[in-house]
């Protein structure tokens, strides 16, 4: 919904409680002369660079701020080899299904994309006005299984909270605190690791063109922050998935970008970027973690991506025929990412994209969706008393109808957590009680539980089975 593909989020209620500022970053291990602090299947352990060993059980809970030891939440300590987490998370089988456990796996849930920001509020400013853990309760309570979060920070400017020494345990110590929450309240994080694709290249001055680039700068920090996030955390099976970014294809031959490339040329930000980009950076997740779900974080193809495409951005006709789309979505999903996201599919659509993702033997994921919004303080008015409530309603539930129907296996609603970047209300949000209970979207949380209940009570969605095999 954010970066230089932003998507018009519609922020109308300043919120209350005003958050303080987001923060960036820190690396894991430097300023450490003992090596780097990790979790493993609930024991405290401690990577030395070549070999890893184990210390004593620890259940205790621990904040943020105890960045020097790494520990489940959960209290149920398991030993586990640093080979042993090929059963962890979502994964994707040769036939392009989700599994969980070795078995389909469907699941609706929530974008919680401003959760790792907040515990960063608490690391660098020691106070929030918000309960991170309380949010999680709230989530679990409502059977949600999944939910999209940004692993990573927002602005380039912030990069250097996780590229520097001095900063890095807090980063950590945020992030380390997130996965502890996700076992603890058994809820699975898509973790997208560059959310906002601008940042890194901000940062170290590259063009967005050098996201192909092997050796620039930007790329070489990506490895770095990948190295050191997958590294440490592909031990937790809180991690359900990786996700590259978010929605970068619809910058994609679009000519009013502002885009300058390398060279110092105005030309279109290109799909073979897109493709380049995502290829180096699978590459790199998947020499740390072969196994778990991946996927680009993509919104769905523009309707006449493909005349955009040809036309390097100044053609928009005609739309994308069957093949276009299939076209759009292979270029989205180079090897080695094995899921293809959509972000607000057209429902016209969804067949043919199910359809196509089951023939490329890739799996398709709704990574964010909503309907027609309409602030309602209160919920206040019912379908019956208001057409734009009704309309509303009708839309979110028209679009988790055909999802269910199209056989979509994982969806995240956007979203939890009613923090925009600016700290407005997202009518969106399903944070009930936000800003004094004015945005509740009940509805929406009756359909995601019904579909949810659907999958459990059809065996579809064993998700106590694994929780309890890996904690």
């Amino acid at each position: 919904m954010k970066g230089i593909l932003m998507k018009k989020t519609i922020a109308l209620l300043l919120a209350a409680v005003m958050l303080s500022g987001i923060c960036g970053c820190a690396k894991p291990g430097e300023g450490n002369t003992t090596g780097t602090a990790g979790t493993t299947g609930g024991k405290t352990t401690v990577s030395t660079g070549d070999s890893q060993t184990t210390d004593k059980p620890d259940d205790t809970t621990k904040t943020p701020d105890d960045t020097n030891v790494r520990v489940r939440m959960s209290g149920k300590p398991k030993e586990i080899k640093e080979t042993d987490f090929s059963g962890y998370g979502l994964q994707v089988n040769d036939e392009g299904i989700i599994t969980l456990n070795g078995k389909p796996f469907y699941g609706y849930g929530v974008n919680f994309h401003p959760a790792f920001h907040l515990a960063l509020d608490k690391q660098f400013y020691g106070d929030m006005h918000t309960d991170i853990e309380a949010h999680f309760s709230k989530l679990a309570a409502e059977g949600i299984p999944v939910m999209r979060i940004n692993f990573n920070i927002f602005y380039g400017k912030d990069v250097g909270l996780w590229d520097k020494a001095a900063s890095k345990d807090r980063w950590f110590g945020a992030m380390d605190y997130i996965i502890a929450l996700a076992e603890k309240y058994n809820i699975g994080i898509i973790a997208s690791l560059f959310w906002n694709v601008d940042s890194f290249c901000e940062y170290t001055g590259d063009k967005l063109d050098m996201i192909t680039s092997p050796d620039s700068a930007s790329t070489l920090l990506r490895m770095k922050y990948i190295e050191e996030v997958v590294g440490r955390y592909k031990y937790s099976p809180a991690i359900y998935a990786w996700e590259i970014g978010n929605e970068l294809n619809l910058a994609c031959e679009m000519t009013d970008t502002g885009f300058t490339t390398s060279k110092g040329e105005r030309n279109p930000f290109l799909t073979e970027y897109l493709t380049g980009y995502y290829k180096i950076i699978g590459r790199a997740v998947r020499e740390i973690d072969p196994y778990r779900m991946l996927t680009g974080g993509d919104a769905a193809p523009r309707t006449n991506s493909m005349a955009l495409y040809r036309s390097r951005g100044t053609v928009t006709e005609p739309e994308n025929s069957r093949e276009d789309n299939r076209a759009a979505l292979m270029w989205y999903t180079p090897a080695p990412l094995d899921t293809v996201s959509v972000h607000y599919p057209e429902l016209r659509l969804m067949k043919e994209y199910s359809e196509l993702a089951k023939e490329l033997k890739i799996a398709l994921y709704v990574g964010e969706f909503h309907g027609k919004l309409f602030v309602n303080p209160l919920d206040a008015l019912s379908p019956d008393e208001s057409p734009e409530e009704k309309a509303e309603q009708d839309s979110w539930n028209e679009m988790l109808d055909t999802y269910m129907k199209c056989g979509i296996g994982l969806v995240t609603q956007w979203c939890y957590g009613s923090y925009s970047q600016g700290r407005n209300v997202d009518p969106a949000s399903l944070e009930l009680g936000a800003d004094g209970g004015i945005v509740q979207n009940l509805y929406i949380r009756d359909g995601i539980n019904r579909a949810n209940s659907f999958y459990q009570k059809n065996g579809m969605a064993d998700t106590a089975a694994y929780w309890t095999e890996n904690l």
